[in-house]
């Protein structure tokens, strides 16, 4: 029955939409305004729109804003800075979307390209939830969750350490983690530890992922060879333990003739090619086409080095397909290991051993699959998953207005001028300032807003390419021109 109450207003907001659409808010939306007795309505803003979907929000208000935001990743790394230039800040607080949202819901905040002070600038009586899918916030760890932050090693590493923590403590916000393996390391983190923190394991669509026939005839659909083993990885270059795979079939001491699926990018287990069959499927975007790699394979191998969740993982054991993993990530708790999962050290042999000793228990794997399946329907549903955030936004709801420590004003430092200067002149490089500091911050902030109306104003007589001229270094438009083409080239592969 729907209540009579006034409706909870939720704004998602994030950099894309359609791309990570499970655990950036899309997929959320969708449930949510489908299920009107909730009574929340979700609406979704975006920097970058890439579907057709009408309910999504496009941020900017033309094509040049959007353009501009593109260039600021380049800008920040060469400056070795993160979340400190920005149009998007502008452009949202002036959005009638923002002015009547109850609950913001910021995904992963970091590649929003809004500026982490941002956060301090957010009226009271709006509620904030922050994502933590890596470890991006917890400053003071040694443990690297994501390879994408090598930034934080450049001069101003301490500063930009210290802003996100004294941020983070002054705006009391609910953050989210999707692994009790996260969960511990905020937990350990001084710069989380104390926080509002929340754990909503993610959920999967268990009737796309779910076991189907292994037959011989759907095997040969696929050019897979009667008899053979069947393995299953993600090819990705950066921490999923492709190099641990590649050496632990290399040297694998097996009787069995193997079949090796990939996905994602081609070309990495070539040395291979004369000792196993190699089928490479490339970018799948497809969830029923993924749901059939999975059930062609009789093992699928995730030894990632580095993971805060595991979806991959999930997706398969989903399919009735046991899973090797290695030790020190989150995914021996994700898979339940050893009574589910298989966590090994990590190291080829070992990844080779737990090979071996999977294929030459066939009754073993078969046990493991059933088990991950009927795992995966008792913590990892999409009703599970979402019904989590509909409770988190009705207590919030509830919530008197949140309590936020003023940002402490210092003394002005003795070079602000110099920094005014740089950011003025446009000199795009790397230098040491206390971005931490009061004064630093109005001139970023001062700063951005210049840019923002600059545009605004070039917009209505000039085409953006003269203003990203006269605006950002010549190196800038080689990352622009690289990350454009990487998200329109998948574009086209989902919608054409």
């Amino acid at each position: 029955m729907t209540s009579s109450r006034p409706k909870i207003k939720v704004l998602e907001i994030n950099n894309y939409d359609i791309f990570g659409k499970r655990f950036n808010g899309y997929s959320l939306q969708k449930y949510i305004n489908h299920h009107p007795e909730t009574n929340i309505s979700v609406n979704f803003i975006v920097n970058h729109k890439f579907s057709s979907d009408p309910s999504i929000t496009k941020l900017f208000p033309n094509s040049n804003f959007e353009k501009y935001d593109w260039e600021v990743e380049g800008i920040e790394k060469d400056l070795a800075i993160k979340n400190q230039i920005s149009i998007s800040e502008a452009a949202l607080i002036s959005h009638p979307l923002f002015k009547q949202a109850d609950i913001l819901h910021f995904q992963m905040y970091h590649n929003c390209l809004l500026p982490i002070e941002f956060l301090t600038r957010i009226p009271a009586d709006k509620k904030i939830i922050l994502e933590f899918h890596d470890s991006f916030w917890m400053t003071d760890t040694n443990i690297p969750m994501l390879e994408a932050f090598s930034y934080s090693d450049g001069p101003n590493k301490t500063s930009l350490d210290t802003q996100r923590q004294r941020v983070l403590h002054s705006i009391d916000a609910e953050c989210i983690v999707h692994s009790p393996y996260l969960m511990h390391i905020a937990k350990q983190s001084s710069a989380t530890k104390d926080l509002n923190l929340h754990l909503i394991e993610f959920g999967i669509n268990t009737k796309i992922f779910r076991p189907l026939s292994k037959s011989k005839l759907f095997r040969n659909n696929y050019k897979i060879p009667k008899n053979h083993i069947v393995l299953m990885c993600r090819a990705q270059k950066a921490f999923k333990g492709v190099e641990y795979i590649k050496a632990a079939l290399a040297n694998i001491d097996t009787s069995r003739k193997i079949t090796l699926i990939t996905v994602d990018n081609t070309g990495l287990f070539d040395s291979l090619k004369s000792k196993i069959n190699i089928i490479e499927f490339g970018q799948v975007e497809s969830e029923s086409k993924m749901a059939h790699l999975y059930n062609l394979c009789d093992i699928f191998l995730a030894p990632s080095t580095e993971e805060s969740f595991g979806f991959m993982a999930v997706e398969a054991m989903a399919c009735g397909t046991p899973v090797i993993v290695f030790e020190g990530t989150a995914l021996p708790q994700t898979t339940n290991a050893p009574d589910i999962g298989i966590a090994t050290p990590r190291s080829s042999k070992a990844l080779a051993a737990a090979i071996i000793s999977l294929i030459n228990n066939p009754k073993d794997r078969l046990a493991r699959g059933q088990a991950g399946r009927d795992y995966v329907l008792q913590h990892y549903t999409e009703k599970k998953y979402f019904d989590s955030y509909i409770s988190l936004f009705h207590k919030l709801a509830e919530k008197p207005k949140r309590h936020i420590i003023p940002t402490p004003i210092t003394t002005p430092p003795s070079n602000l001028t110099a920094f005014e200067e740089h950011l003025a002149n446009h000199n795009h490089q790397s230098k040491l300032f206390d971005y931490n500091d009061y004064h630093i911050q109005q001139a970023i902030l001062k700063y951005n807003n210049n840019t923002y109306r600059n545009i605004k104003k070039y917009s209505r007589k000039h085409p953006i390419r003269t203003f990203i001229k006269s605006n950002t270094p010549q190196f800038v438009k080689k990352i622009y021109n690289k990350t454009r083409k990487k998200f329109v080239c998948l574009k086209n592969k989902i919608f054409h």
